[in-house]
């Protein structure tokens, strides 16, 4: 085949990283460049004051043989009465500046020889010495390039999308070698298709994530001719991606599967990272996404051990479903879909097991925190693993409400109205900012905010809804070496503004059970009826109807 695919996309990948895929072009010269090669017989030359004249192209250079070559360059050394091999004399031909210029000049036996350092033409030596290969220029066969294009799966994953094509040029000095970039495509796809069809937030049942964990594949060929004609295309195996990235220092090292499966099943990650035992709020919102790089485990369960404070403990796996090969998955791991019994719910265990009981993820641990907080604010980013990842921030929030506001003159006239004043205002609007702390925490889990404040996709989450924000902040600060506890301040605004106001509008509320100012209790405190607040069952993505 005159193009073949050199290097492959890794299995795995994460859209915002570099997949690359590289094609090794064999077939396209329209004529296959030479270098030109010359020689130089010396064997005759016995005294000084030879002269050789060597022309080729527009060029002509005069050496003369010596027994003391001077600085000129032009002289060469010679022997008295005897000839010298060409090992000791080819270093005078490598003095003239000229000649080094256009050729690699090396010896063998009486020969010095002259290898042009150009495949083209007007090296060929025409009087001096004598041109064993003729120099001749590589001529691409004309509007050569390699034909690509790239699909992707849809969202639905009943078939795929073209999202991509062009010609690729073969690089210059590669030998024959074009790359096509695929990620930086794929990412503002799968980006693209979040903001038109939204999160993928799990509610009570398994959500199987289709937006963001797809297939692709590509096509190729060579391509060339007066009247561009693309020829016979190959297609690539298929290869999966997750919406999400590496950072810099990684992209080097490590690579998705290496991250979340590179050990034995019962370590393969969820789309998580920072520590496996957390702790939580009552009503905080918690989610865990899973993508399976093994074997599809028919009748997989979310296995949940719940511990009470009155000692006790429970396992439900409510939650039964296929685990397909190279698909990710999402669960609602929120306190109110753990449990909402009467009893109090002290901490809880998570993992995935196969049908037959046999553990097939890591284990994550949610430790439920009652201590007294007046201020608990809750933060929701989409990751750089791609999971809706969730922060209880305890620190004093500083709100404001920037007003912004156009103004026009008004043309007055006898009798105008002081009411109406000189100046008309309009396009009034108003956008909550605000200042911000996320309360003191160990800096080993503050590290972790980093995450959620590169993110583009950052939210508030207020009375079971989310609302859009952006961290304003151009630098946040970090803990220095000596701090065992730290709080960041950082500034963020809501991602919309108002024109006016209503007295429902969701604000800040403490009146959940998990946010509510109470002093630290001595006993066990227990729901004797009713169900405990359970904001995070079913969140609601608002849309404007």
């Amino acid at each position: 085949m005159s193009v073949t695919l050199a290097s492959s996309p890794q299995l795995h990948s994460f859209s915002n990283s570099y997949i690359t895929a590289k094609f090794q072009c064999a077939d396209y010269f329209q004529q296959v460049g030479s270098y030109a090669v010359n020689s130089i017989n010396i064997a005759a030359i016995t005294a000084p004051g030879t002269i050789i004249e060597i022309k080729y192209g527009n060029n002509t250079v005069t050496m003369m043989s010596a027994l003391a070559p001077d600085d000129s360059g032009s002289q060469f050394l010679c022997g008295n009465g005897t000839a010298l091999p060409a090992s000791d004399v080819a270093g005078s031909f490598q003095s003239n500046h000229q000649l080094s210029t256009d050729f690699d000049i090396s010896f063998s036996g009486y020969n010095i020889i002259f290898t042009a350092k150009q495949k083209t033409i007007g090296f060929d030596f025409i009087s001096g010495g004598t041109n064993t290969t003729i120099g001749k220029a590589e001529i691409v066969k004309p509007n050569y390039r390699v034909f690509f294009r790239l699909f992707l799966e849809n969202n639905t994953h009943t078939g795929y999308d073209e999202i991509y094509k062009t010609y690729l040029d073969i690089q210059n000095g590669s030998g024959g070698l074009a790359i096509a970039e695929l990620g930086d495509k794929i990412h503002q796809k799968i980006t693209a298709d979040i903001d038109e069809y939204g999160l993928e937030v799990p509610g009570i049942t398994v959500l199987s994530c289709m937006n963001t964990a797809r297939k692709f594949y590509f096509e190729f060929a060579e391509s060339f001719g007066d009247t561009i004609t693309v020829k016979k295309l190959l297609k690539s195996n298929v290869f999966n991606v997750l919406h999400g990235g590496l950072s810099f220092q990684s992209k080097s090292s490590v690579n998705l599967v290496s991250l979340i499966a590179g050990g034995s099943p019962t370590e393969d990650r969820f789309l998580k990272q920072g520590p496996k035992s957390q702790y939580g709020r009552i009503d905080q919102p918690q989610f865990l996404y899973f993508f399976n790089t093994r074997s599809t485990k028919a009748g997989a369960k979310l296995l949940i051990k719940r511990f009470f404070s009155d000692g006790s403990s429970d396992s439900a796996n409510d939650l039964t479903f296929n685990l397909d090969q190279h698909r990710k998955f999402a669960f609602n791991v929120s306190p109110g879909n753990i449990y909402n019994g009467v009893k109090q719910l002290d901490r809880y265990e998570i993992n995935l097991i196969d049908n037959a009981g046999n553990r097939i993820s890591e284990k994550q641990e949610y430790f439920i925190k009652r201590d007294g907080q007046r201020y608990l604010r809750y933060f929701l980013n989409w990751s750089s693993w791609g999971s809706l990842d969730s922060r209880c921030f305890t620190g004093v929030n500083q709100p404001t409400l920037e007003i912004n506001s156009s103004k026009a003159s008004r043309l007055l006239q006898s009798g105008y109205k002081v009411t109406n004043g000189e100046f008309k205002v309009y396009g009034k609007t108003g956008t909550d900012k605000f200042k911000a702390s996320t309360g003191f925490n160990d800096p080993d889990i503050i590290k972790f905010n980093k995450d959620f404040f590169l993110s583009n996709l950052q939210f508030r989450y207020i009375k079971n809804t989310i609302l859009p924000i952006e961290v304003t902040s151009d630098s946040v600060a970090k803990p220095a070496d000596s701090d065992f506890l730290y709080a960041q301040s950082f500034e963020y605004q809501y991602l919309y503004s108002n024109q006016n106001y209503l007295e429902n509008d969701i604000e800040d509320d403490f009146s959940f059970s998990g946010s509510s100012f109470q002093p630290p209790y001595t006993g066990p405190i227990l729901i004797l009826a009713g169900t405990p607040a359970n904001p995070s069952k079913q969140i609601i993505q608002q849309q404007i109807s």
